[in-house]
C-alpha cells in the first residue's frame, strides 16, 4: 500500500525487543525519573485518591505534572511500524484503507506545554509537525483519512490535495479552533453524502463528528459509510461521552440504511480505554449504566505512565472505596444525557461493531487488553489507547499497521518525536468485503455471527431487483458518458481530453467542470465552509427573515437568491400572466410527461401505503396538543430551513432516478409482503385495518391540506440528545441547493448585514455588506448580467474579491441589480410585463443611485456616531468609496457617473475598477451578430408575450440545478456541455457549467434578463456606440433625453472626474480586449485618468476563478486612493469660531 514512500516505513518482520530488566545499568535513571514525581504527587498512602481528585477537577485542563526529563534530539529511537496481516482472509479482492489520526492541534500543543516539557520545542513546531504527519500518511497511502484536533486545515489540505485527495472539515463549536477533517482519494471514491454533527445543540458540549457515504469508482461500485469523531476528553463526564457516542452511532445507522445498508467504518479518538465501560458498549452493543460510576466510564484515570508501567502501585484509601460504592448513583439528568431517556438505564446501539486492531492479532509487545494496542497516545501524564477503527458487518479487516512496542515507545520519553508528528499514533487498517456462500451468507462478519440463511433468502429477490435496476441505469449513464467522450474527440480542439477507455465509460483527464472551491463535490473543501447537520428538506414554503424578529426595517436578511425572497415573490405573480404562461406550461407538460409518470407512480404508491402509518402517532392527545405539535413542527422546519441554506444537499437527476426506483421497488415489495401477511393472518389483518381506518379518520383533520407522501425519518432532536422521528416528504427529498450569499459569508466567519433598498420606481433591491463600521474606506462590488452578489464570494477566503477587500480593511458592499424571478417590488400585485419593463438605463439611473445613496447615508451616520471627533458640519465626504464592477456592472457604473455629472449631483465615488466592462460590442463574434439581428427583428413581436428571459417554473429551475450536479458527476457529459456552451458564446473558455451550479440558480429564484436589456445590447452592437436605450422614435427619445437621439455615453467621457482602471481578458470572447481598448481610447482622448491592463482570462474568470494575480492588481488599485484627511485642531477652532459668530 505504498509503504516504500518513506524509508522508515518499510515492511519488516516484527521487532523482537524486550523491556530492560531491573539489573540493567540504564534502568536506574528511568526509575529515578519516575520515582521523583511519584513522591511529590502521592502522599499519605492515598495515591489513587489524590490522583483521582486531581483528574476530576471541573476545569480538567490537562495540566498534569511531567514525570520525565527533557530528552536530547540525538536520543530518539529508531521507530519502525509495519503491516500485520490476517492469516487467511476470506475476502473479496476489492479493498480500501482507512487511517485515523489525532494530529495534536497546534493551539493545544502551545496551551498545554506542561504535557510536553520533556519534548524538544523543535518537535512541537507546527511547520515541522505537519510535514512529519503528511509524510506518515503518504507512507501508508490510505484511501480515506480521518483526522482529529485539526486547527490548520488549509495547511494539510494544500499538501493532500496535491496528492490527489479531496477533503471536508468541521470545526468545533464554541471557543475551540480545532475540529475533525476527512480526506479521500478523489479518483477512487465518489462522495454520495456528507453530514456533520454539532453536539452542542443537544447539550453535549462543543465536540463534533463527521459522516460521509462513499461509492467506490472501481469494481462493483460498492458503497461504504465512514465516520470520524473526537469524543469529549473530560474523564469525569462519562455521561456526556456516552451521549455523544450514542448519537453518533444512531445517525451512522440511519445513513447506512439510507444508502442500502452500506457497511460502516467509524474512526476517531473516543477518549476511552479498552478496559472501559464505553469500550464494552461499543463492542457489545449494550450497557447498563447503573453498574458503573459516571467518572470511571472512560477508564482514563488509571492511565498515568507510572501506573501503566507498574513503577508506582496506587493504594486505594477507604475514602476511595466508599466513593466506588456510592459513586455509581446517577441523577435523572445524567441518565438522560447518557441514554436519551431519563427512565432508561440500558443503553443499546443498532450496529454490530468490532475493532480492526482487536481482530488482526499481533505480538504481545504491541498489544494488550482485548488485543487492542497497548498505547496509541503518550505524553507525560497519559500512556494508553483511546483511538480505534471500528467496523460493522459487511467488512473484513485484512491487515493493520501495527503500533510501536512499549519499550521503544517509552524510550522516546513522550510524543511527538522525530518520526511521529503528534502525541497520538496513527491507526491504519485495510478492509475488504466478505465473500458470500451459495446460500447468500457472509463468510465473516464483524461479530463472527452469520446472518440467518432464511433472512438472506427472503431479502434476495428485493436486492436482486434493486441491483438489476441500478446496474441497468448505471450502464445507460455510462453509455451516455462514453458517447459524450467520443463526441469530444470529434469537436475541434477537444481530442486531447480523453485519456483512456474503461468499459462503457470514457474518462477525461479532468474531473468535469469545476465548481467554486467551497462547492467542490457538493461540500466545502475550503476553510470552514462545511456541512452542518444533514437536512433533506426543501422548506421552500417558509419565509424566514430575522429582520422582522429584530424589528429593524432597514435590515433584510433574505438575500436575492434566498428561499425567503422566492416565497414572498411568489405571491406577486398576477392573474394577467396566466393567459400566456399556461400555454408554455402545457407544452412543457406534454414534453416531460414520461418523467412525471416515472416520479408520480412511486409518490402515489408511497402516499397510499405509508400515509396512515405516518399520521397515526400524531393523532393522540387533545386538540391543544395537536396545535403544539404543529407549532413545534413549524419551528423545526424553520431551523431545518436555516441549516439547509448553509448546506449543499443537492442530488443530480440520475441520483433522483435512483431514489425513485428504490422507493418504487420498496413500495411494490411492501404491498406484496403485506398482502401475504394479511392472507396468512386474517385476524391480525382485520385488527390493523380497523385501527388504520379509525386513526386515519381522526388524523385527517390534522393533516388536511398536505398533498405530500410522508416518510418517517430520524434526526437528532434539538433539546433531547436522543434520536427523534420527523416526517420528510418525497417532494422534500428532491430539494436543490438554495444557499445564499449570507450563508457563504457567515460560514466563513465574516460579519454580514443586508440592507433593503427601494429605488425611485419601486423596485426592492438587497444591498449586502461585510461591515467594517468604523472604516473610512469602502468598496462597492457590482455584478454583471445573469449574476448576483454570490459571484464575489464564490471562491472562498483566498480567491474572492469581497473577502480580500475586507481583509485589507475595507467596508465591503455587494450590490444586486433588479431582475430576479421573485420580482421584489413595493407593488405586490405588479404583473410580469410591468416588472420586466426596463433596460440598462434603469440599472444605471435607478438601481445604482439608490444603492450608492444608501451607502452614503449608512456610512455617514456610522462614522459620525463612532468617531465624534469628525466635524459635524463639514460638507466633505467622510469616507472614500471605490467601485469594482464586472461586465454589465462596468457599463452601468460608467452610465451612473456620467448621468450624475449631467444632473450635477455627486456620485460619491473615488475610483472605478472595471473588469471586462460592457458598452462597445461591434467587434463581437458571429454568434452575437446573429443574435443581434434576431433580437432587433423579433423584439416588437415578443415583447407582449416574453417580457423577460428566465426559467419560468420551479420544476425547470430545479432541473437546471440538478443537471449541474450531473455534469460534475459525469465528466464526459459535463465536458461536452461545456464545449457546446463555449461555442454558443463565441468560443469563450469560461467555466460555464460550473457557474450553473452556483446556488443563486435554484428552484425558488434566479437572476433573469429583461427583453429590453437584450434589445439595448443589440442596439449598442448595431450602432457601434456605447449609448443609452433607444425608445424607437424621436418623440419618445425627446421626452426622455430632450433630444431625438439617445445620449451617447462614449462622447461624454470628459465628464468622468475620477481615475478609471480598465482590465481586459485575452481569452475573453464575450467582451474582447478590442472592445475594452475602445473605452480606453475614448477616455484617454477625453483627458480621463485611465489605465489599461490585460490578463490571460476568459470572461467569467474575473469573478468565478481563483486568480490571485487579479486580486493583487485590484487591491493595488484600491490602495491608490488616500483616506480623507482629518481636520486639524486649528481648522476645527476656526469653524467653531465662525459658528459662534453666526
Amino acid at each position: 500500500m505504498g509503504c516504500e514512500v518513506s524509508s522508515w516505513l518499510r515492511s519488516l518482520a516484527p521487532v523482537a525487543t524486550t523491556v530492560p530488566s531491573s539489573s540493567s545499568p540504564k534502568r536506574g535513571p528511568l526509575l529515578f525519573a519516575f520515582w521523583k514525581p511519584t513522591i511529590s504527587c502521592y502522599t499519605s498512602g492515598s495515591t489513587d485518591s489524590s490522583q483521582s481528585s486531581s483528574l476530576s477537577t471541573p476545569s480538567y485542563s490537562r495540566r498534569w505534572y511531567n514525570p520525565l526529563g527533557r530528552r536530547p534530539l540525538d536520543q530518539d529511537p529508531d521507530i519502525v511500524r509495519h503491516w500485520v496481516e490476517v492469516d487467511q482472509p476470506l475476502a473479496s479482492p476489492e479493498r480500501f484503507t482507512v487511517a485515523s489520526y489525532n494530529i495534536l492541534g497546534d493551539r493545544n500543543a502551545s496551551k498545554h506545554r506542561d504535557l510536553y516539557l520533556n519534548i524538544p520545542s523543535f518537535y512541537l513546531k507546527w511547520e515541522r509537525r505537519k510535514k512529519v504527519i503528511c509524510k506518515e500518511l503518504m507512507g501508508w497511502s490510505p484511501d480515506i483519512i480521518c483526522l482529529q484536533e485539526v486547527d490548520n486545515y488549509d495547511d494539510l489540505s494544500d499538501i493532500l490535495v496535491k496528492a490527489g485527495y479531496a477533503g471536508l472539515y468541521k470545526r468545533r463549536t464554541g471557543d475551540a479552533v480545532d475540529g475533525c477533517a476527512m480526506f479521500w482519494k478523489a479518483n477512487e471514491f465518489r462522495l454520495l453524502e456528507a453530514e456533520s454533527i454539532e453536539f452542542k445543540g443537544f447539550g453535549l458540549r462543543d465536540n463534533v463528528a463527521q459522516l460521509s457515504a462513499f461509492e467506490m469508482c472501481k469494481g462493483e461500485s460498492r458503497r461504504i459509510l465512514i465516520g470520524n469523531i473526537h469524543v469529549l476528553y473530560n474523564p469525569s463526564r462519562g455521561d456526556v461521552k456516552l451521549g455523544q457516542i450514542r448519537s453518533f452511532l444512531s445517525r451512522a445507522r440511519m445513513l447506512s440504511a439510507k444508502w442500502a445498508n452500506a457497511p460502516v467504518v467509524l474512526a476517531g479518538d473516543f477518549n476511552s480505554t479498552p478496559q472501559s465501560a464505553i469500550y464494552k458498549f461499543l463492542s457489545s452493543s449494550q450497557l447498563n449504566i447503573l453498574s458503573y460510576d459516571r467518572g470511571e466510564l472512560s477508564g482514563q484515570r488509571s492511565c498515568h505512565p507510572a501506573q501503566v508501567l507498574s513503577v508506582q502501585r496506587a493504594m486505594k484509601s477507604p475514602f476511595h472505596l466508599m466513593n466506588g460504592l456510592f459513586g455509581s448513583c446517577w441523577t435523572d439528568e445524567e441518565v438522560k444525557v447518557a441514554t436519551g431517556n431519563a427512565g432508561c438505564h440500558l443503553l443499546v446501539h443498532p450496529l454490530k461493531l468490532a475493532s480492526s486492531y482487536a481482530t488482526v492479532k499481533s505480538s504481545s509487545e504491541t498489544r494488550g487488553f482485548n488485543g487492542e494496542p497497548i498505547a496509541t497516545s503518550y505524553h507525560s501524564k497519559f500512556l494508553g489507547t483511546v483511538d480505534y477503527l471500528w467496523y460493522s458487518d459487511g467488512l473484513v479487516p485484512t491487515r493493520v499497521v501495527d503500533t510501536i512496542p512499549l519499550d521503544i515507545l517509552c524510550s522516546t520519553g513522550g510524543l511527538p518525536c522525530k518520526k511521529v508528528g503528534s502525541d497520538h499514533l496513527a491507526l491504519v487498517s485495510e478492509f475488504s468485503f466478505p465473500l458470500r456462500t451459495e446460500k447468500g451468507e457472509n463468510t465473516t462478519s464483524a461479530t463472527d455471527i452469520s446472518v440467518p440463511a432464511s433472512r438472506e433468502e427472503n431479502d434476495l429477490p428485493r436486492r436482486s431487483v434493486k441491483t438489476f435496476t441500478y446496474e441497468s441505469l448505471n450502464n445507460i449513464v455510462r453509455l451516455i458518458n462514453g458517447v459524450s467522450a467520443l463526441l469530444l474527440t470529434i469537436l475541434p480542439g477537444k481530442a486531447n481530453i480523453l485519456e483512456s477507455l474503461h468499459g462503457w465509460e470514457l474518462r477525461p483527464t479532468f474531473r468535469g467542470p469545476r465548481f467554486p472551491r467551497w462547492m467542490e463535490n457538493g461540500v466545502s473543501s475550503f476553510n470552514q465552509f462545511i456541512h452542518e447537520l444533514s437536512v433533506d428538506s426543501d422548506t421552500s414554503s417558509l419565509d424566514y427573515s430575522s429582520a422582522e424578529e429584530d424589528g429593524d426595517p432597514n435590515v433584510y436578511l433574505s438575500s436575492p437568491s434566498s428561499q425567503g425572497s422566492g416565497v414572498s415573490g411568489a405571491s406577486t405573480f398576477s392573474k394577467y400572466d396566466t393567459h400566456w404562461m399556461g400555454w408554455i406550461r402545457c407544452i412543457f407538460f406534454w414534453i416531460l410527461l414520461p418523467a412525471k409518470w416515472l416520479l408520480g407512480i412511486p409518490v402515489y404508491l408511497f402516499r397510499n401505503i405509508y400515509n396512515g402509518r405516518s399520521t397515526a402517532p400524531a393523532i393522540s392527545g387533545s386538540h391543544q396538543r395537536s396545535d403544539l405539535r404543529r407549532v413545534k413542527r413549524v419551528q423545526t422546519l424553520r431551523r431545518d430551513h436555516i441549516v439547509h441554506r448553509t448546506t449543499d444537499r443537492r442530488r443530480g437527476v440520475i441520483e433522483d432516478l435512483h431514489l425513485a426506483i428504490e422507493i418504487f421497488i420498496e413500495a411494490i415489495f411492501d404491498v406484496v409482503h403485506k398482502a401475504v401477511h394479511f392472507v396468512l393472518s386474517p385476524s391480525e389483518a382485520f385488527r390493523k385495518i380497523s385501527r388504520w381506518v379509525s386513526s386515519n379518520g381522526e388524523g385527517s383533520r390534522e393533516t388536511h391540506g398536505s398533498v405530500e407522501a410522508s416518510v418517517s425519518t430520524a434526526t437528532l432532536g434539538e433539546n433531547d440528545p436522543a434520536p427523534t422521528e420527523r416526517n420528510a416528504t418525497f417532494h422534500q427529498s428532491l430539494n436543490t441547493d438554495a444557499r445564499t450569499c449570507q450563508d457563504v459569508i457567515t460560514e466563513l466567519g465574516y460579519p454580514y448585514e443586508a440592507i433593503r433598498v427601494v429605488t425611485a420606481d419601486g423596485y426592492v433591491l438587497i444591498l449586502e455588506r461585510i461591515p467594517r463600521r468604523d472604516a473610512r474606506k469602502a468598496v462597492y462590488l457590482q455584478h454583471g448580467v445573469l449574476d448576483t452578489s454570490m459571484g464575489w464570494v464564490s471562491n472562498g477566503v483566498v480567491g474572492s474579491p469581497a473577502f480580500a477587500a475586507f481583509d485589507q480593511g475595507y467596508d465591503v458592499f455587494l450590490g444586486n441589480l433588479r431582475g430576479l424571478v421573485s420580482r421584489e417590488h413595493v407593488d405586490k400585485n405588479i404583473s410580469s410585463r410591468q416588472y420586466w419593463r426596463y433596460s440598462i438605463n434603469e440599472h444605471g439611473t435607478k438601481d445604482i443611485p439608490a444603492m450608492i445613496e444608501k451607502i452614503h447615508q449608512v456610512k455617514t451616520s456610522e462614522l459620525r456616531l463612532s468617531q465624534p471627533d469628525l466635524e459635524q458640519e463639514t460638507d466633505d465626504q467622510l469616507y472614500k468609496l471605490c467601485a469594482v464592477s464586472h461586465s454589465l456592472g462596468g457599463a452601468v457604473m460608467l452610465m451612473y457617473v456620467i448621468t450624475r455629472r449631467v444632473e450635477e449631483k455627486p456620485h460619491r465615488l473615488s475610483r472605478l475598477v472595471l473588469l471586462s466592462p460592457a458598452g462597445f460590442h461591434d467587434d463581437s463574434t458571429l454568434v452575437f451578430t446573429v443574435a443581434e439581428r434576431l433580437i432587433l427583428m423579433l423584439a416588437p413581436i415578443l415583447e407582449p408575450f416574453v417580457p423577460g428571459i428566465y426559467i419560468p417554473t420551479r420544476f425547470f429551475r430545479m432541473l437546471l440545478n440538478k443537471l449541474a450536479r450531473d455534469f460534475h458527476n459525469y465528466p464526459a457529459v459535463g465536458g461536452l456541455v461545456q464545449s457546446l456552451m463555449s461555442y454558443v458564446v463565441g468560443g469563450d473558455s469560461s467555466n460555464w457549467v460550473g457557474v450553473l451550479g452556483l446556488p443563486h440558480y435554484n428552484m425558488n429564484d434566479m437572476p433573469g434578463v429583461s427583453l429590453r436589456m437584450a434589445v439595448h445590447f443589440a442596439q449598442m452592437k448595431h450602432a457601434g456606440k456605447f449609448r443609452m436605450y433607444d425608445y424607437g422614435s424621436a418623440s419618445a427619445n425627446m421626452e426622455v433625453y430632450g433630444a431625438p437621439e439617445p445620449l451617447d455615453l462614449g462622447e461624454c467621457y470628459w465628464l468622468i472626474d475620477i481615475p478609471v482602471d480598465l482590465v481586459a481578458g485575452q481569452k475573453d470572447k464575450v467582451i474582447r480586449p478590442s472592445m475594452v481598448r475602445k473605452h480606453y481610447k475614448l477616455m484617454k482622448e477625453s483627458g480621463v485618468d485611465v489605465s489599461y491592463n490585460e490578463f490571460e482570462y476568459a470572461h467569467l474568470d474575473f469573478t468565478f476563478s481563483h486568480r490571485e494575480d487579479l486580486l493583487a492588481f485590484v487591491m493595488s488599485r484600491l490602495l491608490l486612493v488616500d483616506l480623507p484627511p482629518k481636520q486639524s485642531s486649528c481648522q476645527k477652532a476656526m469653524r467653531l469660531k465662525k459658528k459662534s459668530a453666526d
